[in-house]
């Protein structure tokens, strides 16, 4: 019993070391990159040895895979889809929209789309998982509800895939793309809102009955 308490508790510690490195790693390639980033400064920041961080990670690939592979299972917990509740199809696409973009259009989640996508032709394995956890927590459960809306003739009829690739395009594509470009014109839940509400009219008219 003493063993095996041993045991679990020596994981636990591991498990908490492990995930310290993964934090201090995340910020040093936020603020510096994949390429200019080194293990020396994780180390340093972390108090301790490159040859203790070794021992976690024995290659600066392998940390930055374990630092994104984090922030995705972070995003996927973070994005939640709300789109029942109301008989209103503008106010439910909107407030699924404002969802979206307040876990997809904070800066530091900006910042994160900048750095895979800067490394996806290194690891496409990586910069795969994060498009489909950016999409796929949205698209089905959004497909499915355009899908009733169109049955409820509520909106044109055309393949809820596409529709629901359209609205998340014109929400988050779009602004995401405009913000990566000109970060000194963001100006968070405004410009949020502004997005959001500009994405639902644009797809109404578009897919409107």
């Amino acid at each position: 019993m003493t063993t095996h308490t041993g045991h679990m508790s020596s994981v636990r510690r591991r498990e908490h070391r492990q995930q310290k490195i993964i934090k201090v790693a995340t910020e040093v390639f936020l603020e510096h990159g994949y390429r200019t980033s080194s293990m020396s400064e994780v180390a340093s920041r972390l108090g301790g040895s490159k040859a203790t961080l070794w021992q976690y990670f024995p290659s600066k690939d392998e940390l930055f895979v374990a630092t994104i592979n984090d922030a995705i299972d972070q995003l996927q917990g973070e994005l939640s889809p709300s789109l029942f509740g109301t008989s209103d199809t503008h106010s439910t696409l909107l407030r699924f929209c404002l969802n979206v973009s307040r876990v997809m259009l904070q800066p530091r989640r900006l910042a994160l789309f900048r750095l895979v996508q800067a490394e996806a032709e290194r690891f496409p394995t990586l910069a795969a998982r994060y498009d489909a956890a950016c999409l796929q927590n949205n698209l089905l459960p959004l497909s499915g509800y355009l899908r009733a809306e169109m049955d409820r003739c509520k909106l044109r009829y055309i393949d809820p895939m596409i529709a629901a690739r359209t609205l998340l395009a014109l929400a988050i594509d779009i602004p995401q793309r405009h913000y990566l470009l000109h970060p000194d014109k963001f100006e968070g839940e405004k410009d949020e809102r502004c997005a959001s509400e500009d994405a639902v009219d644009t797809f109404l008219r578009i897919f409107g009955p």
